[in-house]
């Protein structure tokens, strides 16, 4: 079995239940995603679970398979892989308790992969699953924040359908479809009262993982997601901000819905010391692994810093703002964070299909949990814009705190 590589995904809205992107921004939510298998393992029934009262539940589970396809009125028109799937999903969803252990159909798998590489066609948001509705936070210049979806915006209708009815993979399905159609939307916000409408034509969506400027003296650095090649992209951005030999240097985490954790190790290891702890992982009996470091010697190590954080940033994200936090190496600006502090490991399936399953929860380097719990800033600032502009309250605070002799 090959091991799978670390990832560290997905987004917030609490604590929910499952995590997919909207065509799809599957990290939210998601725990951080640990990691992807190259290959599915092996089937192996080691001997001690030979053992009747184990085998018994699939003796079940076939038997309850075979009446199905042959004696129900609807066996003709019964998909033998539907069912398949959806006695794993039974199995994920109502089996483990875990929002964040989840089963992807091979459409949706190669969904969340594209995601991860910044293209996909969608509204452009990462969606998690509540027993409330669907909790949205739309990517920046998305579909779904032109059309006025906000971050923490509640999904319950789609094309008038009541999201709270269905399971989580049903409802993001209705949400996903090709570049120019359009799925209306009964949406709830905090502080108004009644349902909004809204309508979004969805489209095709490509993410830059990584946006970076000069704002006067003060380097700007804003991470959309920890992909396959964000860490490349971050040390390539950081060569062009340090050589205006800057003052000070913004990373902006708000509403990144994280990725891979070695992502988040490459990118802490820009702003950290070779050998420093980035985070450490528990297992389920509470037993601590070898910490995970820091490496080589980074682009802005001694620039003063402010991270920019708020209940979009999740995972990978939390990782990077926790680790600075505690080594005091930055100022965390913003509100709290998503809270999404386990981590899932990606094992590929046959057919195309995955499963991520939760396997550790991440600790930061003084060993604080994250989960359901997330960062709390060093300056709390609420912001109703968060666009970079002039009426960006976090990103001016972050300005002044770098600024010599403002605070």
């Amino acid at each position: 079995m090959t091991t799978p590589r670390r990832n560290a995904i997905l987004r917030p809205v609490a604590r929910l239940a499952s995590v997919v992107a909207v065509a799809l921004c599957i990290g939210f939510a998601a725990g951080a995603m640990v990691g992807r298998a190259t290959a599915a393992p092996p089937i192996v029934v080691p001997d001690e679970l030979q053992r009747s009262d184990l085998v018994q539940p699939f003796d079940d589970l076939f038997q309850a398979f075979h009446l199905l396809t042959t004696q129900s009125y609807y066996a003709p028109h019964l998909s033998r892989k539907t069912l398949l799937y959806a006695a794993i999903n039974g199995m994920v969803s109502g089996g483990t308790g875990d929002p964040h252990t989840i089963f992807l159909s091979p459409q949706d798998t190669a969904a969340a992969q594209a995601q991860m590489n910044g293209s996909f066609d969608g509204i452009g948001a990462s969606v998690d699953a509540t027993a409330h509705g669907l909790v949205v936070v739309p990517l920046a210049g998305s579909p779904a924040a032109r059309a006025g979806l906000r971050s923490g915006d509640v999904i319950v209708r789609i094309d008038g359908r009541d999201v709270t009815t269905m399971n989580g993979d049903e409802a993001v399905a209705m949400l996903r479809g090709a570049a120019g159609t359009r799925v209306t939307l009964g949406v709830q916000r905090s502080g108004v009262h009644g349902l909004l409408v809204i309508v979004v034509t969805r489209g095709h969506i490509t993410v830059p993982d990584v946006v970076s400027r000069m704002i006067g003296a003060i380097a700007y650095l804003k991470i959309a997601q920890f992909g396959d090649t964000t860490a490349t992209n971050v040390v390539a951005a950081l060569g062009r901000l340090m050589a205006h030999r800057p003052r000070g240097l913004v990373l902006d985490l708000r509403d990144d819905p994280g990725g891979f954790v070695d992502t988040a190790v490459r990118i802490n290891s820009q702003f950290l010391p070779a050998g420093r702890v980035i985070l450490w992982e528990q297992d389920g009996q509470g037993h601590l692994e070898a910490p995970v470091r820091s490496a080589g010697s980074g682009l802005a190590r001694t620039v003063p810093l402010a991270v920019l954080v708020n209940d979009g940033t999740a995972s990978a994200a939390e990782i990077t703002a926790g680790a600075l936090q505690d080594y005091r190496r930055a100022t965390i600006v913003g509100i709290q964070t998503y809270g999404k502090g386990s981590v899932q490991q990606e094992f590929p399936l046959d057919d195309g299909s995955s499963l991520r399953i939760t396997t550790h929860l991440w600790l930061t380097p003084r060993k604080r949990q994250i989960q359901n719990r997330g960062i709390t800033p060093d300056v709390t600032v609420d912001s109703p814009v968060e666009d970079g502009s002039p009426a960006d309250r976090q990103l001016s605070r972050a300005l002044a705190l770098l600024r010599p002799g403002r605070s």
